[in-house]
């Protein structure tokens, strides 16, 4: 039996260091006499491996180290699938990245349904390649269409959508039907050595079809390629040419052309900026997640006051965690609307396999709901969320206890210990602005930041303010948004030239998230101009009010969204925009490429008018704000880099070509210097 442990990590990473380790555990075992089978399993309980170091590959990117691990790994993987016993792999947990090429290394794979044992390749959210050569055997046994939805997209399988592609010999859902599956599948590889029966017999109807001859693989390539075109980033052309490689390999036969085809895609992927972009965000991650000084107590209950789907979310974050949590909402109606929120929110975990029914049920049963302001007195956290909360007098929750903490979403009129603003949906890596007022203690302050670690959020500290500096910013591109709705832009072509380039969700669709409610409130702050202000009015009375309600610029379906083209048209009514002939004369893609750049231009110049009025957060706080908070491309590298990458003349040249065409809100100020510093 062979455990993959290393003694200094907890995950199970997969290391240089436990590279060569099992390596020469390998070596020493096919000297002595070879044992009947192999078994290959984790030392940790919380899975099999979870994927590469990060830290190590990022000293890879300075020292050059990458080749080697690479090397090593093929060495690895290839001395694995070449040991004359049959070997194999019985996973418990995540089997991810250089964990799941070991596994596919083996000649069978036993499976332990767990609700945490997940299959994936996060390679590809690190605009990299799996690079061990075993997506070759992967691409022989399951073929092209697994192989790209697992390799090129990083889909997150579980077991059974593994077993459907021959890829499992054996899935136990309990520790009885594990000991039996191990004695059945350990009684196989004694029986038929090597060959995997499963395997060998595996091919269904539809891989026939899709995949039988040359022709049909082209075609599901051609598929699958204008998939990517409608979804993926414009500038990011890892999942395109991950695609191709797997397309070549699947016309392959010989294994040693494919591993050097593999070899030099996956080190190409590797050395390039957009791998190192995605890599250095996903370490800020990792150092941004809040951590107290000592160990405060983390809260036994949480009072989560306000409505709608928002609330839902943040509801739905703390049963994930097993945080028990009080729902106080304004009236039965809100009430009852955020909890079927957070009822498909548990839906979709039990539709996905991540849990069963039951722990969904037990889950949910940790969550109280009351339309009551009165907090019972085992709260010791409470989170104003609505406005409606904000409102709430000072002693609105009774008599005042001395040790319960309250955070706000805003400016409210019950003292707070903590702001906390959170600009888009909760979703793997939304980062949220935090700030505490000047009477919050050393003690409580290390209280919110254990609390959002157990939660698992990141936040940028930032002074207290009474608007985010997220939400100023994203403002600034609403409004440049409403002028190019104005000027007869598409709204969904608006929309998606956004997101094509790598944006999470554009303006309009913030703004939407945001709430009309909140816009208003922030426009009259802010002095916007009265037709701006006259056009939320009407769609007020419309009840297009945001996302609560199901329709604003989109209307937002169960899970999906489509533009709202009235909305669109009763903006054209309301807002005004300069003549210009030189627009006029543009063709509808060149508008939205300049479009574009319009709001993107905006969204920065009120970047730098911020950082010349707050410098209390430095470039890396702005850069990880924008790419994690605002959903800024991470490829990229952050709006400091690439602006520095287009060059301070092409700024110049495109601000002034707006400037006299539109207006000054287009110059750059002394401020944009704060780019090139």
């Amino acid at each position: 039996m062979v455990i993959l442990d290393s003694n200094d990590d907890p995950m199970n990473r997969v290391t240089l260091s436990l590279i060569r380790d099992l390596q020469a555990g390998l070596d020493f075992l096919q000297k002595s006499t070879a044992p009947p089978v192999i078994i290959f399993r984790s030392g940790k309980g919380n899975g099999f491996a979870l994927g590469p170091d990060l830290q190590e590959w990022k000293e890879f990117h300075a020292s050059g180290g990458y080749a080697e691990w690479q090397k090593e790994g093929m060495r690895l993987a290839e001395t694995i699938s070449k040991l004359p016993c049959p070997t194999i792999a019985a996973i418990h947990g995540p089997c991810i990245g250089p964990g799941f090429e070991i596994a596919l290394a083996c000649d069978y794979r036993l499976a332990y349904a767990r609700p945490d044992t997940v299959f994936s390749f996060p390679e590809a959210e690190m605009g990299a390649c799996p690079s061990w050569g075993m997506i070759f055997r992967l691409v022989k046994k399951a073929g092209l269409e697994a192989s790209v939805k697992l390799v090129a997209f990083g889909e997150k399988w579980k077991p059974a959508q593994l077993a459907r592609f021959g890829l499992l010999d054996g899935i136990a859902t309990h520790e009885k039907q594990l000991r039996q599956e191990f004695t059945r599948l350990t009684g196989q590889a004694l029986l038929h050595g090597k060959g995997s029966p499963a395997i060998k017999k595996h091919r269904s109807l539809r891989r026939t079809i899709l995949e039988g001859n040359r022709l049909s693989r082209y075609l599901l390539q051609r598929v699958f390629e204008r998939f990517l075109k409608r979804t993926s980033c414009e500038e990011n052309t890892t999942q395109a040419s991950t695609l191709k490689l797997l397309a070549n390999l699947s016309g392959i036969e010989d294994p040693a052309k494919a591993l050097e085809l593999i070899s030099s895609h996956a080190n190409r992927l590797f050395e390039s900026d957009i791998c190192q972009n995605l890599l250095k965000f996903m370490m800020a991650d990792l150092d941004r997640m809040p951590s107290p000084d000592g160990k405060p107590l983390l809260p036994q209950r949480v009072a989560l006051i306000g409505y709608g789907k928002g609330l839902a979310e943040w509801a739905f974050l703390h049963l994930s965690r097993s945080v028990p949590s009080s729902l106080i909402s304004p009236s039965h109606s809100t009430l009852g609307a955020t909890l079927v929120g957070i009822e498909l929110l548990l839906r979709e975990m039990v539709r996905k396999g991540f849990w069963s029914p039951a722990e969904a049920q037990s889950r949910l049963a940790q969550l109280e709901g009351s339309e009551k302001t009165h907090l019972p007195p085992n709260i010791d956290m409470a989170f104003l969320f609505s406005k409606t909360s904000r409102d709430l007098e000072p002693g609105a929750f009774g008599e005042t206890n001395p040790n319960r903490l309250v955070i706000s979403n805003g400016e409210s009129k019950m003292p707070c210990q903590a702001l906390l603003f959170q600009q888009l949906p909760l979703g793997r890596y939304p980062c949220a602005e935090l700030s505490f007022p000047s009477g919050t203690s050393s003690e409580q302050k290390d209280r919110v930041r254990s609390w959002l670690g157990k939660l698992g959020r990141t936040c940028v500290e930032t002074s207290p303010r009474r608007d985010s500096l997220a939400t100023q910013v994203f403002f600034e591109g609403f409004l440049e948004s409403l002028l190019l709705l104005a000027s007869k832009v598409p709204l969904l072509q608006m929309e998606k030239s956004l997101r094509s380039w790598g944006f999470t969700a554009g303006p309009l669709y913030w703004a939407d998230w945001f709430g009309l409610e909140n816009l208003l409130e922030l426009g009259q702050r802010k002095g916007i101009s009265t037709s701006i202000l006259d056009l939320f009015q009407q769609m007020a009375k419309r009840g297009w009010n945001g996302i609560d309600s199901g329709k604003g610029w989109f209307l937002h379906l169960k899970n999906s969204w489509v533009p709202n083209n009235l909305a669109a048209n009763l903006t054209g009514q309301f807002v005004t925009t300069p003549k210009d002939p030189i627009w006029d004369s543009m063709s509808k893609s060149n508008r939205l490429r300049e479009g574009r750049e319009r709001i993107l231009l905006r969204m920065l110049l009120e970047i730098s008018r911020l950082r010349g009025l707050n410098n209390d957060l430095d470039p890396k706080d702005w850069d990880y704000l924008m790419v994690r908070g605002l959903g800024w491309p991470a490829f990229t590298g952050g709006p400091k880099a690439w602006v520095q990458k287009r060059g301070l003349e092409y700024w110049q040249s495109l601000a002034n070509n707006l400037g006299n065409r539109l207006g000054p809100a287009y110059k750059l100020g002394n401020s944009w210097d704060f780019w090139f510093e």
